[in-house]
C-alpha cells in the first residue's frame, strides 16, 4: 500500500533509454509495470514519460497509444482531473475505491490537441514541480533541496512536488566515476540519501511539520541505488 513514480524515457524507435545508454522495448516496461499493478492493487503509480530523443508526430501517438492499451481503465482521465482527483484534496483512499491507480504524465513534447481527453495522459507542467539539482556534493544536494522546498507556496498545493535526491558526476571526473560505477566501486546515487533525509532534522521539519498536507512529496532516487555491490 503505497505510491511510486517511476521516470520513463523514450528514444525515436519506442525503447527506453537514458541519453547513450539503450534498454528493452517500451511495451515490455509497460507490461512488467501492469503485471506489477495486477499483483499489488493497492499501489498508486504515478509515471512521468519523456523523449530522449526527436520523435514524429507517428512515433508519439504510438507510445500514448501503447500506454493507453496497456494501463486501460486503470488510467486517471481528463474527467478525473476536472472532477474528484485534484491534489489539494483527494486521498489515497479514495483512488484505492475508484481503483483508478495510474497517473501518466508526459513531457511538453507530446503536446497536441486533445492529448489528455484522448489518451488520459496528461502534460507534466501541469501537475508536476520536478528540480534536478545537478550536484555531486551530498551536502550540496540535501541543502539546495531544503531550499527547494522552502521557496514553495501555499499556491504549489496543486501539485506534486518531486525532491530529486539524484548526485549528478561533474566533469572532469565524470568518466572516473562511470569507471568507478561499472566495477561497483561507487554508487552515483547512495542510498545513505535516503537515511540522511530522514534522518535530518531541518529536512522533516521543512518538508513535514510545517507543511502538514499541503503537497504529494515524491523522493525521487534511482533503480542503480538498489545494484547489489551497493546494497552490501
Amino acid at each position: 500500500r503505497g505510491a511510486r513514480y517511476l521516470d520513463i524515457r523514450v528514444n525515436n524507435d519506442i525503447h527506453i533509454c537514458h541519453g547513450m545508454v539503450k534498454g528493452g522495448t517500451f511495451s515490455d516496461v509497460l507490461n512488467e509495470v501492469n503485471a506489477f499493478l495486477h499483483e499489488n492493487e493497492n499501489e498508486f503509480l504515478i509515471v512521468e514519460i519523456k523523449d530522449e530523443a526527436l520523435m514524429t508526430l507517428a512515433q508519439k501517438t504510438r507510445t500514448l497509444q501503447l500506454i493507453q492499451s496497456t494501463f486501460g481503465e486503470r488510467m486517471i482521465s481528463y474527467s478525473d482531473l476536472q472532477s474528484w482527483f485534484q491534489l489539494r484534496y483527494v486521498t489515497m483512499g479514495e483512488i484505492r475505491k475508484r481503483r483508478n491507480n495510474v497517473l501518466v504524465l508526459i513531457s511538453n513534447s507530446f503536446c497536441f490537441d486533445h492529448v489528455a481527453e484522448e489518451f488520459s495522459c496528461h502534460l507534466h507542467s501541469t501537475l508536476l514541480k520536478n528540480k534536478w539539482h545537478d550536484s555531486d556534493e551530498t551536502s550540496d544536494l540535501l541543502h539546495s533541496n531544503v531550499t527547494h522546498l522552502s521557496d514553495l507556496t501555499r499556491y504549489d498545493r496543486d501539485f506534486l512536488i518531486c525532491n530529486q535526491f539524484v548526485l549528478t558526476p561533474q566533469p572532469p571526473c565524470n568518466t572516473i566515476d562511470a569507471f568507478r560505477l561499472l566495477f561497483g566501486l561507487r554508487s552515483i546515487q547512495p542510498i545513505s540519501l535516503v537515511k540522511m533525509l530522514y534522518g535530518n532534522e531541518e529536512i522533516l521539519k521543512c518538508s513535514v511539520r510545517d507543511r502538514p498536507g499541503l503537497h504529494w512529496n515524491i523522493v525521487s532516487l534511482d533503480f542503480i541505488d538498489m545494484c547489489e555491490q551497493f546494497v552490501r
